[in-house]
């Protein structure tokens, strides 16, 4: 397997600058180090300090749970209270474009394509300490196994090379909200546990998010207040 390729918009706070194609190798195919990007004029120094900066410094704060467990909502509503970036799910505007008939192949593109989104909006962040990221690879690494029974080399990897900060997990409390793109209406509470499980056995810190409405959104904000604190 040579890599899995997908394109996305390349979007920052000012709209859409044409595209960014992401690929995602199991390994190198060519050694290349940022010596010899710099050597070669591909990328300025400002670039690589970015990158240290994003992926040392940048907190990945992911909103998870099952399907209509309000995520997105959540997620919009942390970065609104907090002033900073909410990143989208990427497997909306994947699908949106595919259609609802999907593959393994897909599930792991669509990983790819989350990741580098991820990446380009954080590129326009400005001394923000964390990101808030509406799923990430947990829920496609559940996904692929609970639809088709097994996880993806790759997709595995995904997982374990870019941990997250935190997570947010939301519990599926709120009544079902019908979607093209929603599934499983009647499994949520299942998916749930696993979800749980999965990140205790990360050790990932988390909080779970219950309750409705003003009460469910002021709980969220000042538990993670609380974990900033610290």
């Amino acid at each position: 397997m040579t890599g899995s390729a997908v394109s996305l918009p390349g979007i920052t706070r000012a709209g859409s600058k044409g595209l960014i194609s992401a690929r995602y190798f199991r390994a190198p195919p060519l050694f290349v180090t940022k010596v010899d990007i710099f050597d070669f004029g591909s990328r300025s120094s400002e670039f690589f300090i970015f990158i240290f900066i994003f992926i040392f410094s940048l907190k990945r704060i992911i909103i998870t749970g099952p399907e209509s467990s309000g995520k997105t909502t959540l997620a919009q509503k942390l970065a609104l209270e907090f002033d900073t970036l909410f990143v989208p799910e990427y497997a909306r505007i994947y699908l949106a474009s595919k259609g609802t008939e999907y593959e393994l192949t897909d599930i792991v593109n669509i990983g790819i394509g989350q990741l580098a989104l991820a990446e380009s909006l954080a590129s326009t962040m400005t001394e923000k300490p964390f990101v808030f990221i509406d799923t990430w690879i947990l829920e496609l690494r559940i996904w692929a196994k609970y639809r088709f029974g097994v996880v993806p080399d790759v997709l595995e990897e995904m997982y374990h090379e870019h941990p997250p900060d935190f997570y947010v997990l939301c519990s599926p409390d709120l009544a079902w909200q019908p979607d093209p793109l929603r599934e499983n209406p009647q499994d949520r509470d299942v998916l749930f546990e696993i979800y749980q499980n999965t990140i205790i056995e990360s050790n990932v810190p988390h909080f779970v998010i219950s309750g409705t409405g003003e009460r469910r959104d002021r709980r969220a904000f000042t538990l993670f207040r609380d974990w900033i604190a610290r």
